[in-house]
């Protein structure tokens, strides 16, 4: 039995448990020390880690413990921490430097105990000078990685990266499929236990056209060759089949066995069986996008939001290969079943296109819904009755764009720059619009007699990432649909402590999509210690399908020492 996972939040070392007590267990970052990760030199931290793992095989009855980093890149900055990272030439030294030590304060008891861990963001470079022991095993990650090309073929022009997606910004986009199999094969020289974890799925649409079926062939052979030992894929989990699933399991699991298999021919013996006698049509259809993937060397994310890569003409062309298969198999009640669920699936990315995009292949001709609110409310049933519960990673489809914006009461007080509107004609968001990061640690939602509603956001000032957010985007494809094309944002908010720097940063306000939206810094002098109304300026509104506000503290404690939001203000204008 075996756990996976980043298990020194959820497990090991959770900072809700031990920060409080033990801030010297933690990253020392930018000289604060912060809940983001394990300081790994601390010998006190790997006591409690060791007991914490024998407390695991002692409840559990495992003896494959995960020992993951946290899912950041935020490591500790500790002098003794940075002293074994330069050691080791790489912070996977220092990783491996503490779960080595870890195995020994545990082998008299669990001698046959594994550790395993990641290789992943910080701790994928591998290191010189330094091995994991016999009873560590490394999972390397290419969670950064084009998942158009195989990694095993550097790509002489440049690649174009769509604007709707998602890119690592430590990772060079042009470079990191090579980099990824450099590690691949210096880790295979020194571990015999080498795990990979190869992602291929689309974490932030599973619906859509997701062209990845190309390099597998490739990819799995160059693992087998760096002498992996063990592999996991991760797909879709959650969807009957969504995304053409079905048919990128069957051929993983299929090379996984024989990487050395006919690819080719594999697909072409799935969709015959599946598809009937409209296989052809969809056959052309992935051999359609690994086309135009390859000729216009476009970079496949693992968060890819739409299929802006396609173009029009190219979307009208995929509908129309569709129809075509559907009615190639009209007599097959079960294939046209099936590909009438791809084709669905393949919509969502209509539905998410621009309007020109929109309009083209409703015009096609090929098209059997081409009203996006009529689209919308169909899917969403369709989706309820075929197994489709998840849109996105940690979405469900309910909650997706797709299930439209929904004006929310207000808290019944009108602030002064909407004055003379009318209800409908602003927005408020108040705290529990808000998703927040390391609750009670980074940031909180506290009783406040001052906030209109007598709840607020606490965001405390000891760190430099987002610790609130919401997500805009089915607000703005609402607001874009009727027409308004700019939006003014105001946040309410207070400061708790004294100044002793009045011009130290205290508050940053994104509101982020490709392309478009605002950053807007506040010094600490322009926060009261009461509530007030502070203008952000305004962005551009337009329908993307991963507009999302940010909302930071500055690490500047002697600016302020917690900072408050009680709601924020969107007034949008046509």
């Amino acid at each position: 039995m075996m756990r996976v996972g980043h298990a020194f939040e959820s497990e090991l070392l959770p900072g809700s448990k031990y920060f409080k007590e033990h801030p010297e267990w933690f990253a020392l970052r930018d000289g604060v020390r912060r809940p983001v990760q394990p300081c790994l030199s601390d010998p006190e931290a790997l006591k409690e880690v060791a007991a914490n793992i024998r407390r695991e095989i002692e409840e559990l009855g495992i003896r494959h413990v995960a020992v993951g980093l946290n899912d950041n890149n935020l490591y500790c900055q500790c002098p003794d921490c940075e002293a074994l990272a330069e050691k080791y030439g790489a912070q996977s030294g220092v990783l491996i430097h503490a779960l080595n030590h870890i195995y020994d304060l545990i082998k008299d008891e669990y001698p046959d105990v594994m550790l395993e861990t990641f290789a992943y963001l910080h701790t994928a470079e591998p290191p010189k000078g330094i091995r994991p022991c016999d009873h560590v095993m490394i999972v390397l990650c290419d969670i950064e990685n084009n998942f158009g090309a195989s990694f095993t073929e550097a790509s002489s022009r440049p690649l174009l990266l769509p604007e709707n997606a998602r890119y690592f910004l430590y990772a060079d986009q042009q470079t990191v499929n090579g980099e990824y199999y450099r590690r691949l094969r210096e880790w295979g020289k020194i571990t015999d236990n080498l795990f990979i974890w190869h992602y291929v799925v689309n974490f932030s649409n599973y619906l859509i056209l997701h062209p990845n079926l190309a390099p597998f062939k490739k990819d799995l052979q160059a693992f087998r060759d760096a002498g992996a030992k063990a592999l996991f894929l991760q797909g879709d989990r959650h969807n009957a089949y969504a995304g053409f699933t079905a048919l990128r399991n069957y051929l993983l699991c299929r090379l996984a066995w024989d990487p050395d298999s006919d690819e080719d021919e594999l697909m072409k013996d799935f969709m015959k069986g599946f598809y009937g006698a409209g296989w052809e049509y969809i056959y052309r259809i992935w051999k359609y996008a690994g086309e135009i993937v390859e000729k216009r060397n476009i970079f496949i994310s693992t968060y890819c939001y739409d299929d802006s890569w396609l173009t029009k003409e190219e979307m009208a062309e995929i509908f129309r290969l569709f129809s075509l298969a559907l009615s190639a198999a009209s007599d097959d009640k079960d294939a046209r079943y099936r590909i009438y669920y791809d084709l669905m699936c393949f919509q969502v990315a209509w539905y998410l296109a621009d309007d020109e995009t929109r309009d083209y292949c409703a015009k096609s001709g090929w098209m059997g819904i081409t009203d996006p609110e009529r689209f919308a409310r169909y899917f969403l049933n369709f989706a309820r009755n075929n197994g489709i519960v998840e849109f996105s990673e940690g979405g469900p489809i309910e909650n997706s764009i797709l299930s439209g914006y929904r004006p929310k009461e207000k808290s019944g007080s009108v602030p002064s720059v909407c004055e003379g509107l009318a209800d409908d004609e602003w927005i408020e968001l108040l705290p529990d619009d808000f998703a927040i990061i390391q609750k009670g640690a980074l940031a909180d939602v506290l009783e406040d007699p001052e906030a209109v509603t007598g709840r607020a956001c606490v965001l405390y000032s000891a760190t430099v990432e987002w610790n609130m957010a919401s997500g805009l985007s089915k607000l703005l494809f609402y607001l874009s649909d009727r027409g308004y094309r700019t939006c003014d944002v105001y946040v309410s908010a207070k400061r708790a402590g004294e100044m002793a720097d009045p011009e130290a940063d205290a508050l940053q306000v994104i509101t982020w999509e490709p392309v478009y939206g605002l950053e807007k810094t506040f010094k600490a002098r322009e926060l009261g210690k009461s509530y007030s109304l502070l203008s952000a300026g305004s962005f551009e509104i337009k329908r993307r399908p991963n507009a999302d506000m940010f909302l930071y503290p500055l690490n500047k404690p002697e600016g302020c020492r917690e900072v408050w939001i009680d709601r924020v203000i969107l007034i949008p204008r046509k």
